[in-house]
């Protein structure tokens, strides 16, 4: 799952938070996405699995999806 934040960390931040917590959602990757310079840091504190930094670059993000459910993979 993508998450885009635009402006608001705090929130961009609690919506990571309450999909991870979810057991609906808990076993699906959450990659944050953003131009913020922060991400880093906003994806530790929000639990994400990943981030990627805006603009998109297609091949780093197919990258990282492939990478995320190889390591999903592996763990069940």
């Amino acid at each position: 799952m993508i998450l885009e934040c635009f402006f608001c960390r705090t929130d961009f931040i609690f919506k990571a938070q309450q999909l991870k917590a979810d057991k609906r959602f808990s076993s699906i990757p959450v990659v944050l996405s953003s131009a913020m310079n922060d991400l880093q840091q906003i994806a530790r504190k929000a639990g994400a699995d990943a981030y990627i930094q805006k603009p998109l670059d297609l091949d780093e993000l197919e990258e990282l999806i492939l990478f995320l459910l190889h390591l999903k993979k592996q763990s069940e």
